[in-house]
């Protein structure tokens, strides 16, 4: 096994230096070098393959048997490949040389640009042993993997050298049943279901083919039915979780290598079959021996494999935390706030505000206009789960205590006294609720002073337009009242004791409202989204010309706002 390994300069990555474990999973965000670790590492090896096969330093890049580029010499961070020294990248690998060794030993990759167009230079230094160990024979030491998102209709039988090269490529699922084909040549057809059958139940492989008489391989998974029948569907039908872990288990039975690199297996997969993935890859880790590196945007994935594998946060080509929380990374990566963290926690942020909607530019403009600066706006889809919120605002404010936490919720419909229940659940240090006055933050652009400002009408004109597109959807409207009064009354704002008003009393209450205000539904009882894209809707038609609602005016004014921004005024470090 691998204990430590380096790897310098190739693509996205700058520096890579790390002790390594059985399981390894490198997150970070896109661009951060997660794929590039896994590529230097398997190009490097292979470029080694090829030179000891060749016997000579430099290699034809036409021989090299997996190239993550169709340049070449661009393969190098930051600059291309020369000739000259230090115009290279290195790929250095620690493991001992017998297992009772206390020290380790290592060996040295050093790549660069030939001497002649379309040739590197491979130099390698080191322990002997170790060489002969990583690269004995026709068996791969490395197999890189990429996510699944499909295979082939049909596949011909391909000889196991073309195998064995198009597998060294990266080029996996291309040969899926070639590859369950040779394993039950080999009589590991058995074993491929064993392990099949620890994570599918009723599942088999059943390989019919006969290259005597078949010019394609036929592979077939017999399954159980709901109704309790076994049947045969061929293996292009199965989903992908299913191909996915398939193909990982069947290429590490076939192939035996004792490194896989794995990037992003879980893509395109449930996150049910996520968990599955994880608990297959352990076991054939711990069976098998074989050492694994994956990178992954999953909290799934993370949390299935966080207590078991090393956790590694990349950015910008660099490791940032080698010995990463997992509890930490998977509420981070959940709402994509991983490549935020660091200025959080640089200071850079006196305030986060956590909104529910995915669009931040009304929050944006919301919170510039009450006075509120210095602050990250994060859209946080569990928002409406007090919960699940709650938990990310304490992690924030346990790792940067000075900072505040602004969790904003729309009202939607919400009662007063349904707003202080909320309210009451949004509590801690430094942490402060901001639920919006009116129905929702769309509803502040919505009104009859912010369109008149918008549009450079007269505020009666916006008045009356504005009632006329909610008298033309009434229906629709009092629906989505009763709707949303519903969503409260069977909410847990009302665990214990009754709804104030039930969502029957829906009709009643808008009728009331009515006639409070001469016959017309009050535009505080309609929701700010419904209302924007009526606005949007009619505007042109109604005024001959459109003009962007969501900007700012003096009309946007929050009270709440302001009272959060005289706070953080006054606490300002």
């Amino acid at each position: 096994m691998i204990n430590k390994i380096e790897l310098h300069d190739f693509k996205n990555v700058k520096e890579f230096n790390t002790e390594l474990k059985s399981i390894n999973i490198l997150i970070g965000e896109n661009n951060s070098g997660k794929s590039s670790v896994l590529q230097g590492i398997h190009f490097s090896l292979m470029a080694e393959v090829i030179r000891r096969k060749n016997g000579m330093e430099t290699v034809s890049e036409n021989d090299l048997l997996y190239l993550p580029s169709s340049n070449i010499i661009c393969l190098r961070h930051d600059h291309p490949y020369t000739v000259s020294t230090g115009n290279n990248s290195n790929l250095t690998v620690y493991m001992k040389e017998k297992n009772d060794d206390e020290d380790d030993s290592k060996i040295s990759i050093e790549i660069r640009k030939g001497r002649n167009p379309g040739n590197l230079s491979i130099k390698t230094n080191g322990s002997n042993v170790i060489r002969n160990k990583m690269f004995q024979g026709s068996k791969l030491y490395s197999m890189y993997v990429p996510g699944i998102s499909g295979i082939p209709i049909k596949e011909t039988l391909v000889s196991r050298a073309v195998l064995r090269s198009a597998v060294a490529r990266g080029d996996a699922n291309m040969y899926i049943r070639n590859i369950m084909y040779y394993l039950k040549i080999d009589g590991k057809l058995e074993e491929l279901n064993k392990y099949l059958k620890a994570v599918f139940q009723d599942i088999t492989i059943r390989i019919p083919f006969n290259p005597d008489n078949d010019i394609n391989i036929q592979v077939d998974i017999g399954i159980k039915t709901y109704e309790g029948k076994n049947i045969d569907v061929p293996i292009e039908q199965a989903g992908t979780g299913m191909l996915q872990i398939l193909q990982i288990l069947a290429y590490v039975l076939y192939f035996e290598p004792k490194l896989l690199l794995l990037d992003e297996p879980d893509e395109h997969l449930h996150p049910n079959n996520q968990r599955i993935l994880a608990e297959v890859l352990e076991k054939i880790s711990e069976e098998k021996g074989i050492q694994i590196i994956l990178c992954t945007h999953s909290r799934h994935l993370l949390a299935a494999l966080g207590d078991s594998g090393k956790i590694i946060w990349m950015k910008d080509g660099k490791i940032k935390d080698e010995n990463a929380d997992v509890n930490k990374f998977e509420i981070l990566m959940d709402i994509g706030a991983l490549d935020k963290f660091d200025e959080i926690l640089g200071g850079k942020y006196q305030c986060v505000y956590l909104t529910e909607d995915s669009n931040v530019q009304m929050s944006e403009i919301l919170l510039k206009h009450n006075g509120i600066e210095d602050t990250l706006v994060f859209p946080f889809k569990g928002c409406g789960n007090i919960a699940m919120v709650m938990m990310l605002a304490e992690f924030i404010h346990q790792v940067t205590p000075n900072c505040y936490i602004v969790i904003h919720r729309d009202r939607d419909l919400l009662l007063d006294k349904e707003v202080e229940e909320v309210c009451k659940k949004i509590q801690g240090d430094k942490i402060i609720p901001f639920i919006t006055e009116q129905s929702d933050i769309e509803a502040y652009f919505v009104t009859a002073k912010h369109i008149s400002r918008v549009l450079g009408i007269e505020k009666t004109q916006a008045e009356e337009w504005i009632d006329e597109l909610i008298k033309e959807n009434e229906t629709e409207i009092i629906i989505d009242y009763s709707n949303k009064r519903n969503e409260a009354h069977k909410s847990n704002i009302y665990t214990r004791r009754k709804s104030p008003e039930k969502w029957t009393d829906a009709k009643k209450t808008l009728d009331d409202a009515k006639k409070k205000n001469g016959g017309k539904i009050p535009p505080e009882l309609v929701k700010g989204k419904f209302l924007k894209k009526k606005i949007n809707g009619a505007m042109k038609k109604k005024w001959g010309y459109e003009r962007q609602i969501i900007s700012d005016s003096d009309a946007i004014d929050s009270p709440r706002l302001k009272e959060i921004a005289e706070l953080l005024r006054e606490n300002k470090l």
